[in-house]
């Protein structure tokens, strides 16, 4: 919800105002356990049928670098200093929230993968 709000507020405050509404507080670090920062414990513990948010960390895990570079654009090509802040914070936040996702990915990959009876094939070399 934060992230939603962070985009909203000052969308909000272009409409209301003409002028864009700061930031600031959006953007705190909201991952605390670095260990699973998204799954709990319930969903580690059934593995094998956790399909739709394996693919969904996998897509975050690409997404995530497009909205990375959009955003980085976004910085250098602002004028404004608030709006220049507002796109970097949004690059920092993107990026937290890419390692994440790669963490988490990292971390159930093989626990899915052996409940699963799933075996990666190795290419050559």
């Amino acid at each position: 919800m934060a992230h939603f709000n962070c985009l909203r507020n000052p969308y909000a405050s272009v409409l209301k105002k003409g002028v864009h509404g700061s930031t600031k507080e959006f953007f705190k670090k909201d991952v605390t356990d670095a260990n699973s920062p998204i799954f709990s414990d319930d969903l580690t513990g059934r593995i094998k049928d956790t399909h739709l948010e394996v693919n969904a960390l996998t897509i975050g895990t690409k997404l995530d670098p497009v909205a990375i570079r959009l955003y980085g654009e976004c910085t250098k090509n602002a004028e404004d200093e608030e709006v220049r802040a507002f796109y970097s914070g949004l690059v920092e936040w993107e990026q937290d929230h890419c390692q994440a996702l790669k963490s988490e990915l990292e971390a159930l990959k093989q626990a899915y993968f052996l409940a699963n009876n799933f075996v990666p094939i190795q290419g050559s070399k």
